[in-house]
């Protein structure tokens, strides 16, 4: 290094610059505490990177270009993982002997600033999720701990996440006393993390664990669930209160956050506990969030399967199948439509076959006339048999009232006609009246079925939030043809009623796993002294 070079200021090239003639500045990604990161074209390696310089107030400081160079030996020791970001080169610049490290270029945009925007649908968040815990996994497999799980050091693009950033990591050291020399190398400006995101043993600077990587994971997950950012109080105020416990670790209430499963709100509960010991690992977090995106994958299954077996039993009651009310799903409006349609049609075509059934029998004794409005009746229409019914019309019972039979008539050219007896003489016009005071057929049904109203009166009162309307119409599950859906909009209701008790018979007895863990929950609230 020369004289001019020892004495100069250093400071931070600029883009549009080419570094020891490899590295051409296209932009700038990011900092942070150690590190400036930039967008550039490696001209060796012939592809764009993300290349990072340590800081200048920190060159000349052995310990500091230490740990920001042994980024690099941690990053590749590491087994290639699709969501960890990946480290290709290091070392020191000729300027300044300045530290560097080449990392792979990740596309995207970090998930802080998603979440900025709102909270993640729980599928979304799981599978995002899942993708992060993968990459924290790995690293405690090679036995390192992160130690800044956080969104800002997640990026996301294409629906995939990648964490970087190894600058706070560390090999997970063994446990060691609060007395050991580790304790004092660290300081309230040097505590390894971001606040608010550590845990309680990360906020007094202990060695480096796996544990703090699940609790820093854990509040990633409320964040990600909720869109709330962790942050009631200053970072210094933060690291002192957390390292004394005497910070409530942030939770999910599925009352007010109910579109969140309960299994995730406990999968937080579990990360965050106080003590260490008490959290999963993240193999055991691994196995919890794929346990939920096949439970979520199934449901969403389930319904395209019962929308696709909803419409095919819809088409095949119009095209092949005989009318039956209790085949088709009346909570559909278009469903009761085509009901409706189809009973019109039966009864149409039973009357219009009985009609000319009865005018090709009077022709066939000679009649060349059309009935009168009055049917003719004789003396003789006693002692003759009734005839046969026209298949599928009810003819068992004559009607109540009965026309008063005619006069004899004899035409004095024609021989008399004998017609149909009276209860199976068909009318010239519709005599509503006489068909409303007969018992109804048996296939056409005249009662009113409750369950569409109530079913659609259920569906909005969950909407709404009225869990007294929704608890009072789902006393019984007549009107549900999925078991399912019924026991979780009852437990539901009967949790957020305050009815313990009620719920945790309800999720006992049941074989879903969302109403089991609703169960749990409401049992939890039995514990702590609610009625």
């Amino acid at each position: 290094m020369s004289a001019a070079q020892k004495a100069a200021r250093p400071v931070l090239p600029s883009v549009g610059q080419v570094l020891d003639r490899r590295f051409e500045l296209l932009g700038t990604l990011g900092s942070g505490g150690m590190g400036q990161v930039f967008r550039a074209r490696d001209l060796r390696l012939g592809r764009e990177v993300a290349l990072k310089l340590i800081v200048p107030r920190y060159l000349g400081r052995p310990e500091r270009e230490q740990r920001f160079l042994q980024e690099l030996d941690l990053g590749r020791c590491v087994e290639p993982h699709r969501n960890l970001v990946d480290y290709l080169d290091g070392g020191r610049l000729h300027d300044f002997a300045w530290p560097f490290l080449v990392m792979e270029l990740v596309p995207g945009r970090d998930l802080g600033s998603r979440l900025a925007r709102g909270p993640l649908p729980p599928p979304e968040a799981t599978r995002l999720a899942r993708q992060v815990a993968g990459a924290v996994q790995a690293l405690h497999r090679r036995g390192i701990a992160h130690r800044d799980v956080t969104p800002m050091n997640v990026l996301v693009a294409d629906g995939n996440a990648v964490l970087i950033d190894l600058s706070h990591a560390s090999e997970i050291a063994a446990p060691r006393g609060p007395s050991d020399g580790q304790q004092r190398l660290t300081r309230m400006n040097e505590v390894p993390g971001t606040p608010h995101f550590m845990a309680p043993e990360q906020a007094r600077a202990e060695p480096a664990r796996a544990a703090m990587d699940v609790y820093a994971f854990g509040v990633m997950l409320v964040h990600m669930l909720t869109g709330v950012a962790p942050g009631r109080c200053d970072d210094a105020t933060f690291i002192e209160l957390q390292g004394q416990g005497q910070l409530r670790p942030p939770r999910i209430d599925t009352r007010v956050y109910d579109a969140v499963p309960l299994a995730l709100a406990e999968l937080v509960d579990a990360c965050v506990a106080t003590e260490p010991q008490r959290r999963p690992t993240m193999d055991e977090v691994v196995r919890r969030l794929d346990e939920q995106l096949v439970v979520m994958t199934a449901a969403v299954e389930s319904g395209e399967q019962a929308v696709a077996a909803n419409e095919a039993s819809v088409d095949s009651l119009v095209t092949t199948k005989p009318f039956d009310r209790h085949s088709i799903d009346l909570a559909r409006p278009r469903r009761r439509v085509l009901l409706i349609v189809s009973v019109a049609v039966v009864v149409a075509a039973g009357a219009l076959g009985w009609w000319l059934h009865s005018r090709s029998g009077s022709e066939e004794r000679g009649v060349g006339v059309e009935l009168a409005e009055s049917p003719v009746t004789s003396p003789r229409a006693a002692a003759e048999p009734s005839r046969q019914p026209t298949a599928g019309f009810n003819t068992e019972q004559p009607p109540r009232n009965p026309p008063a039979p005619a006069e004899p008539v004899t035409p004095a050219t024609e021989p008399v006609v004998i017609p149909p007896p009276t209860e199976a003489a068909p009318p010239s016009r519709p005599r509503r009246s006489k068909r409303r005071s007969q018992p109804h057929s048996a296939s056409v049904p005249r009662e009113v079925d409750p369950c569409p109203e109530t079913l659609e009166r259920a569906s909005a009162a969950r909407k709404a939030r009225q869990w007294r309307q929704v608890a009072e119409l789902t006393r019984t599950r007549r009107c549900w043809d999925d078991p399912v859906a019924y026991t979780r909009m009852r437990i539901k209701a009967l949790s957020e009623l305050g009815r313990f008790n009620d719920c945790v018979k309800l999720g006992e007895a049941s074989a879903d796993p969302e109403a089991r863990r609703m169960a749990v929950h409401c049992d939890r609230q039995l514990d702590r002294g609610q009625p």
